[in-house]
């Protein structure tokens, strides 16, 4: 599943300057160094934290960051990418793309073929151009029994934070966002994913990495909330 756009916080939390000490801890277990020592003393605002997320991931450069991969084997044992929420570069982002599609260009190809057809129709959509989608998600899902006739498919899902603009306004969904334009960059994610699956090579498929770790915590960060 990935979360789609380069904005995963509202206009609200912007302005918002209640600082938060339980957010600088969460950035701390992390990376301890990303913490001025007034942060460390009187806590972060939200707008601070979610845009650390963001770089920390690749949702600031790409319009996307993955927020986890698994895959089913014989309907019960179950293998997990590790730390998806802190893959940040192209080579890690396909890497994760190329294990979870395993050696399997029918899925990879179709996969493909619904982002181009998800993009023509959002592109088309008045819904769309009126409307903020903010930490909504793209649910990638296939059957991988041998004998499966089940296509591969794309959900869009997670609508808690989106919402209709004022009337007569529209959104690009690729600009750059400013405080008050409300863009997200919906479809810069959907643009960079479609370039993404569609130049995956998916005969050099390698492990996944081994967990990251991470300072003072001795293991793998505590996921995202």
């Amino acid at each position: 599943m990935t979360t789609a756009g380069t904005r995963t916080f509202l206009e609200s939390d912007a302005g918002n300057p209640r600082r938060r000490l339980d957010l600088s801890r969460k950035m701390a277990s992390v990376d301890p160094s990303s913490l001025t020592e007034e942060e460390r003393a009187r806590g972060v605002t939200k707008l601070r934290y979610m845009q650390f997320r963001e770089v920390r991931s690749s949702t600031a450069t790409l319009g996307w960051r993955v927020e986890g991969v698994r895959r089913v084997h014989d309907s019960r044992r179950v293998s997990t990418y590790p730390s998806p929420k802190l893959l940040q570069t192209k080579p890690e982002l396909e890497g994760a793309l190329r294990w979870f599609c395993q050696r399997r260009p029918a899925v990879r190809a179709a996969f493909t073929k619904q982002l181009e057809a998800l993009q023509e129709a959002l592109e088309a959509s008045a819904w769309f151009e009126s409307n903020e989608l903010v930490s909504s998600s793209l649910l990638f899902l296939y059957d991988d029994s041998l004998f499966s006739t089940a296509p591969p498919g794309i959900w869009m899902i997670d609508f808690a934070k989106t919402s209709p603009l004022p009337a007569g306004k529209t959104l690009t969904h690729r600009r750059p966002w400013t405080p008050g334009n409300r863009e997200d960059g919906y479809l810069t994610g959907i643009d960079s994913l479609l370039d993404m699956y569609s130049r995956l090579d998916l005969e050099h498929l390698e492990p996944p990495p081994p967990s990251p770790a991470v300072a003072d915590s001795g293991g793998d960060p505590p996921p995202w909330p």
